[in-house]
């Protein structure tokens, strides 16, 4: 259990640091996952931390692995709800 909160608090903190920026506050930020739970939830985590800050968020979900790490390098998505398959 502490493992998965270890996980996911450096995972906030991640889509945080990514969206500190100037440029990045003065644009929505998306967030993105696949279709799996754990993803969903800290996807849906975050989306409501940025929400919180003051911060536009644009939340998109049910990405295959591949779409998703296209969409991240063309720099369409900002952040994505990742988790690694074991924790």
């Amino acid at each position: 259990m502490m493992a998965r909160l270890n996980v996911l608090a450096v995972l906030t903190s991640a889509a945080l640091s990514a969206v500190v920026c100037s440029s990045a506050v003065a644009q929505a930020v998306v967030v993105g996952s696949k279709e799996f739970t754990e993803q969903l939830l800290v996807a849906e985590m975050t989306n409501r931390l940025l929400l919180a800050r003051g911060f536009t968020v644009h939340k998109g979900t049910g990405f295959a692995t591949a779409g998703l790490r296209t969409l991240q390098e063309s720099g369409i998505v900002d952040t994505t709800g990742n988790t690694p398959g074991r924790l």
